[in-house]
């Protein structure tokens, strides 16, 4: 009782007003908590429902191999050739089916018993052998629906004979071995990815956001050892943190994957898995060397990351969104038909899962696995790369200046540099204004609400940088170009479009359900003449995105880095808004050389003449589809194969033009602008 009446309220109050007030005070918080969100959840869901949409339309367009190891009777046959198409089954000639299937040559195959009784054989462990399977059960269900029709036009047959003139049964050939690798890559990819995310995320808070809130940064940065050995240190220090949670959870989640299927078991009455465990020595090995060098990948890009916190709080809320990208692309490997191809095991987190599921049912394929581990390593190198070059950089690591937008105005000093924080800030509010307002202007006023999300994307950075106090000039550099300037971007710009139009047809070719999604924006984009169509979906977003990115995120992006990472960053960016992920290759050609022209004359006014002549070959292809078709023709990579390979010789050789054409030296104007 003398306890609870000692309590005060007042005080409580008072805490929480001033829990409160930091809270609020501190936008970086904030950012991370609302702003982040915002942007990540439609993204992921975007792109994970296009991709999905793509693989699920792609398997039901599938001609799969099948075999009959029977001589079929003439109704059968006749039925199996007539209706081929209806069931999309390519009937195989083979000596051994099950051989055939095992060696995966079929996908599936059918033997008769007398009765007669048809047996479906096929593996479950394999997304197209089980929908071989239920093909060949509706063609055996619609061949007996047919007999009895059949039948029944027949007087004084047997009922029972007339109804069920035969039966057919499906036997899963699967292997007890893959069978225990199917229930263990449903769950082991997306546990083990995480394990080692969150394996991560603490050592590389504590020895970077750590230290420099215990002050021992600057103190460590006195010894006498390189930054790059201290770098070198800590990210091994991590990644072997790394390693040890994956190994544990892997240990955790095979010894309970193994009483759970004793359980199941026991109470089935038989056996419902049986963990061969010296049939599985060399899944799991491999499963290990993706552990590991996975492993090394995610520490380099955690650590990145929580370099630029200054607090054990601020770094929290960096990676919380990390680890929400890091966890959701694992998921893909639950669904069967999501495969491991050569696209897809380039791409980070996505590809381990997807190794890890085929190695534990036996399913792999030498290429994918060396990309898969290739592309690991590279990436691992890069940001180590990276990771190197923020421990260099005192400005970035010490957290100096990095987002003045979180500054109060006052506090702003007019005519300063923009730095790369706020870049990234205009990008993700560019993106949120795009996917939120954008798409729903466009939907519901058509070309007038194209206009008016180009004006948002051009009014958004100009606000910014008058938000920000920072010189407009050197920011947008409106300067007008020289001759020389302007066709070294029309070179820059002819090069770009022939390289850009084959990676765009390279792209295609690997997912080609993208070109008709493409090919429906398209259309939607034409105008009722030409005149206003150039006008709306080539001037104005030339004009605006322009600004938008070699304006201001480029502008933002040299502050702190050199030309090439600036322009190749801006690129990606440029890309990545487009939302479109089967053109972005292509817009990352057209993006870099943007780019180039940007800074190699010092003027906006190039690159916003190239993006107009990019738009306005766009629009003339709809309003002349015959001359598109015939320039489409010269850019075949199938056949001629030589007709792509003089293409990608012109545009490079145009890319070189426009490469010697950009000014050696910056001009007064240029020198100016970029002076600090």
């Amino acid at each position: 009782m003398s306890a609870l009446t000692s309590f005060r309220f007042s005080a409580l109050r008072a805490v929480f007003r001033k829990e409160i007030i930091d809270v609020l005070r501190d936008k970086r918080t904030l950012a991370a908590m609302i702003l982040i969100p915002l942007f990540l959840y439609p993204l992921l869901i975007l792109i994970t429902s296009q991709v999905t949409l793509l693989v699920l339309e792609s398997r039901e367009e599938q001609v799969l191999p099948v075999a009959f190891a029977f001589s079929m009777d003439a109704g059968l046959a006749q039925m199996v050739l007539e209706e081929a198409d209806h069931y999309k089954l390519s009937v195989q000639g083979v000596n051994d089916a099950a051989l055939a299937l095992d060696q995966q040559h079929i996908a599936a195959y059918v033997t008769r018993q007398p009765g007669p009784v048809y047996h479906i054989h096929f593996k479950s462990s394999e997304p197209g052998s089980r929908e071989a399977a239920n093909r060949l059960g509706s063609l055996l269900k619609d061949y007996q629906q047919r007999l009895s029709r059949a039948s029944l036009e027949e007087a004084g047959l047997d009922p029972e004979a007339v109804l069920t003139p035969f039966r057919y049964e499906f036997q899963d050939v699967t292997a007890d071995e893959e069978r225990t690798g199917l229930f263990l890559g449903a769950i082991l990819p997306f546990m083990l990815v995480v394990g080692v995310v969150t394996g991560a995320i603490y050592p590389a808070i504590d020895v970077t956001a750590g230290e420099k809130e215990r002050g021992t940064m600057e103190t460590l940065l006195t010894l006498p050892v390189s930054n790059a050995e201290l770098m070198g240190g800590k990210f091994l220090a991590v990644a072997c943190m790394a390693v040890a949670a994956a190994l544990l959870n892997f240990l955790s989640l095979a010894l309970v994957g193994n009483y759970i299927a004793g359980t199941l078991a026991a109470t089935a009455g038989g056996e419902f898995l049986s963990f061969a465990w010296g049939a599985m020595a060399l899944p799991f090995a491999v499963t290990l060397l993706c552990i590991v060098v996975f492993s090394l990948f995610v520490s380099a890009a955690v650590l990145c990351i929580t370099s630029f916190a200054r607090s054990f709080k601020e770094a929290n809320n960096y990676v919380t969104p990390l680890l929400l990208i890091f966890s959701l692309p694992p998921l893909l490997a639950v669904i069967p038909e999501f495969e491991l191809t050569p696209v897809t095991a380039a791409i980070p987190a996505v590809n381990i899962a997807l190794l890890i599921r085929d190695v534990l049912v036996s399913r792999t394929c030498g290429p994918e696995t060396a990309i898969v581990l290739a592309s690991n390593v590279a990436y691992a190198v890069l940001g180590v790369i990276l990771l190197s070059r923020i421990f260099n950089s005192e400005n970035i690591l010490f957290g100096q200046g990095e987002l003045r937008l979180l500054e109060r105005r006052s506090l702003l000093i007019k005519g300063s540099s923009l730095t790369p924080g706020d870049g990234v800030v205009l990008f993700i509010l560019g993106l949120l204004a795009l996917f939120y307002l954008g798409s729903a202007w466009q939907l519901k006023w058509g070309f007038a609400g194209l206009a008016a999300t180009q004006g948002l994307i051009l009014a958004m950075p100009v606000l910014l940088a008058l938000y920000l106090k920072a010189d407009m000039a050197r920011v947008f550099r409106w300067y007008l170009p020289r001759m020389r300037g302007v066709a070294a971007g029309v070179c820059l710009w002819l090069g770009a479009l022939l390289a850009a139009l084959l990676a765009g047809e390279l792209m295609m070719r690997l997912f080609p359900h993208s070109r008709s999604v493409f090919e429906g924006l398209t259309r939607v984009l034409k105008g009722d003449n030409l005149p206003l169509t150039l006008a709306v979906v080539a001037l104005l977003p030339a004009v605006c995105e322009e600004a938008f990115f070699r304006g201001f995120i480029f502008s933002a992006l040299r502050g702190a880095d050199k030309p090439w990472s600036a322009i190749a960053v801006s690129s990606l960016m440029f890309a990545l808004f487009h939302l479109q992920p089967a053109r972005m290759p292509a817009t990352f050609i057209l993006g870099v050389a943007l780019a180039l022209a940007a800074y190699g004359t010092g003027s906006l006014w190039v690159p916003v003449l190239m993006h107009f002549l990019n738009n306005a070959v766009g629009v003339l292809s709809l309003f002349y589809p015959e001359a598109y078709l015939r320039v489409q023709r010269v850019l075949d990579t199938g056949r001629p194969p030589w007709n792509a390979v003089l293409a990608l010789a012109a545009a490079a050789l145009l890319l070189a033009a426009g490469w010697i054409l950009l000014p050696r030296k910056p001009g007064r104007r240029r020198q100016q602008a970029e002076a600090d």
